[in-house]
């Protein structure tokens, strides 16, 4: 009776330790998301992060298309992930970069931040627009001030209101070119840099 007991206790564990493992796989795309990144999100919190994005990972396995539009299959695109602190509080916000000119129109590429909602723990979508994203050195609410960048001669400012970003002014190109912007891609190398310290 005593082996039975402990082949029981042992199938137990095993099972139990596979569905921990399995809770905190990487889906298929965000392995793909997440390959070239220096996130420390845990696998579960990068999976809530692809699923936030509205991608799906295209036929030839190493690009996205835009799951909500079936036609953007034709026109898939590459994604950057890059991560970042906007608000100094030790919880990584993720920034992505991706598209063409089909999902992304005269800008070429799309710019999403996506934060962590602190009530529920799931990365929710902010910023999600054609252009280039750079933090601004003005804050709200402890928050950098947004700026994207596009084609034209104003662009959008963005503020966080405590809970999103929110369209707050539009600024002429000119006077931006006048402010210390930091770029997305910018930001992350501090933001890893600091980590590595």
């Amino acid at each position: 009776m005593k082996p039975f007991t402990y082949l029981l206790l042992l199938l137990l564990f095993s099972c139990n330790s596979s569905t921990k493992a399995q809770d905190t796989t990487l889906s298929k795309g965000a392995a793909l998301l997440f390959k070239n990144s220096n996130s420390i999100l845990s696998n579960t919190e990068k999976n809530s992060v692809f699923e936030s994005t509205g991608f799906a990972v295209s036929q030839n396995n190493t690009q996205f298309y835009m799951k909500e539009d079936e036609n953007s299959a034709q026109f898939p695109f590459d994604a950057f992930v890059y991560p970042v602190d906007v608000n100094a509080d030790m919880v990584e916000e993720i920034g992505i970069t991706y598209g063409n000119t089909y999902v992304s129109g005269a800008a070429g590429v799309n710019t999403m931040l996506l934060i962590k909602d602190s009530s529920n723990n799931v990365y929710k979508m902010n910023l999600g627009y054609p252009g280039f994203l750079s933090l601004m050195p003005s804050k709200h609410k402890n928050f950098s001030d947004m700026m994207i960048q596009g084609p034209g001669f104003e662009y959008a400012v963005w503020q966080w209101d405590g809970n999103v970003y929110k369209f707050n002014h539009n600024i002429l190109s000119d006077a931006a070119g006048k402010l210390e912007l930091i770029s997305l891609e910018q930001a992350s190398k501090l933001y890893i840099e600091n980590l590595k310290q």
